[in-house]
C-alpha cells in the first residue's frame, strides 16, 4: 500500500476498525513484520466493513481503497496520497452516486467501457435476511469518468441478495464481465458485450505485480494484481486496460517488484492479448528481464 514492494494486509472489520498491517523489515528469522497503521493512515473506518475494492480511480498511479458497509452507513473510500501522507477521505465523493439505503458486499473496479477510466461494480443484499425476495437488492455500477463519481444504470437486472463478486474476461473478448452468487440463489454472470475501446490484456505475472501502461498522451494506467479481493473472491489473474481509442501503447512491470515476477520475452508474447482493432504490430513491451535479475 506503500509502493516500497512489500506486500501489506489490509482487512475489513465487521463492525470494528479497520486494519492496515504495513510490512516492514525486521532483524529476525522471518526477515519482516506487520506493523498496524490503520488509524495512523486514516483508514481505520469503524462500520460494518465485508468487501474490499483496491484500485486506482483518481488516476495517480497510486492504488486507492474503497470497502462497502452495511445501509444506513456510508461505504468508506480513500484517496491514496503521495510518500507517507495519510489517505484522504473520498467518501463525500461517492455518497451522492451509492446512497446509504443498500448494503454492500464484494467490490472490484474494472474499466467495464474500456475506455481508460475505472468503474466500480458492487454486489447487495440485505441483512438479516429474513425473505430471499424482500432483501434481494440489485448490483450497482458507478463510473469515475472525468474525476466524477455518477451512479450508471444496470438495465433490467434481478435483484439477489449478493455476497461475492469477481470480475474476469471469462469470454476473452477484452472487456470485463461481472459474476456475483448469492445468499439462496443462482450465480449471476453478466456478460459485457458494450465496450466501444480498445484493450489489453497482460498475463504471466505473479499476485503482487504491478503493470503500467503508459498511453501516447502521457497518461499512465497502473494495475496491480491481487490473489483475493472482493468479498470471498478471487479474479481474473490477468491485468486488464482499457486503452480507449489508443492502438499505440507502452507496458512493463514495475522494476521495484521484480524480484516476484519477471516479464520474460516468452511471457510477452504469450501474456498480451490486444483487440483485433488495436492492431498487435503496434504494441510496444519492454523487455525488463535483464534489468530484474
Amino acid at each position: 500500500m506503500n509502493g516500497d514492494g512489500r506486500p501489506d494486509l489490509y482487512v475489513a472489520n465487521d463492525l470494528d476498525p479497520n486494519r492496515l498491517y504495513v510490512n516492514e523489515p525486521a532483524d529476525d528469522a522471518l526477515g519482516f513484520r506487520f506493523v498496524e497503521q490503520g488509524h495512523t493512515k486514516r483508514v481505520d473506518d469503524p462500520n460494518a466493513g465485508m468487501g474490499i475494492a483496491v484500485g486506482d480511480y483518481s488516476g495517480d498511479g497510486r492504488q486507492d481503497l474503497f470497502v462497502t458497509n452495511s445501509r444506513g452507513q456510508l461505504h468508506a473510500a480513500y484517496r491514496a496520497r503521495p510518500g507517507d501522507l495519510p489517505y484522504a477521505d473520498a467518501r463525500p465523493a461517492f455518497v451522492g452516486a451509492l446512497g446509504q439505503q443498500y448494503t454492500g458486499w464484494g467490490a472490484s473496479w474494472a474499466d467495464l467501457d474500456l475506455d481508460g477510466s475505472p468503474e466500480l461494480a458492487i454486489a447487495n443484499g440485505a441483512i438479516p435476511v429474513t425473505s430471499l425476495a424482500k432483501d434481494a437488492q440489485r448490483i450497482r455500477v458507478v463510473s469515475t469518468d472525468g474525476g466524477t463519481i455518477r451512479a450508471l444504470d444496470t438495465g433490467p437486472s434481478e435483484p439477489r441478495n449478493g455476497r461475492g463478486l469477481a470480475v474476469a474476461d471469462f469470454d476473452n473478448d477484452g472487456d470485463p464481465d461481472i459474476a456475483v452468487n448469492s445468499i439462496g440463489g443462482a450465480l449471476q454472470l453478466f456478460r459485457n458485450d458494450g465496450a466501444k475501446g480498445h484493450w489489453l490484456e497482460v498475463g504471466g505475472l505473479a499476485p503482487g505485480a504491478v503493470v503500467t501502461v503508459t498511453l501516447p498522451d502521457g497518461r499512465r494506467l497502473v494495475r496491480e494484481l491481487h490473489a483475493g479481493s472482493s468479498y470471498l473472491s478471487s479474479e481474473d489473474p490477468r491485468a486488464g486496460f482499457g486503452l480507449g481509442p489508443a492502438t499505440r501503447v507502452s507496458a512493463l512491470p514495475d522494476q521495484s517488484r521484480c524480484t516476484s515476477s519477471i516479464l520474460s520475452s516468452e511471457a510477452q508474447s504469450a501474456g498480451v492479448s490486444v483487440n483485433a482493432m488495436s492492431a498487435l504490430n503496434a504494441i510496444e513491451m519492454a523487455r525488463v528481464a535483464e534489468n530484474c535479475r
